[in-house]
């Protein structure tokens, strides 16, 4: 999903998604999202939609990615911040 949604912003702002993607793909871990992480990040999303303006299902499969594997996130969206398991940047 956030490939996708890298894809997505890049192409929207002309530029090249293969060679940002690349150098992503070098740098992190990309996790397939399995069945138990999509029912957590859609309970997660619920109960986080009302109290996080702007929050997104893409912002909880991450969050419930990292959570599921004992991991942080490191991010500048501030859609985290608070987040005992999000280092901001």
């Amino acid at each position: 999903m956030v490939v996708a949604e890298f894809t997505d912003k890049y192409i929207r702002e002309g530029m090249n998604p293969e060679e940002r993607l690349k150098f992503i793909r070098s740098k992190t871990m990309i996790s397939p999202l399995d069945d138990e992480t999509a029912e957590a990040a859609g309970r997660m999303s619920a109960e986080r939609r009302p109290k996080v303006k702007g929050w997104g299902l893409v912002d909880a499969c991450v969050l419930a990615t990292a959570r599921g594997r004992g991991l942080k996130v490191v991010t500048g969206d501030e859609h985290f911040r608070g987040l005992h398991d999000a280092i901001m940047i």
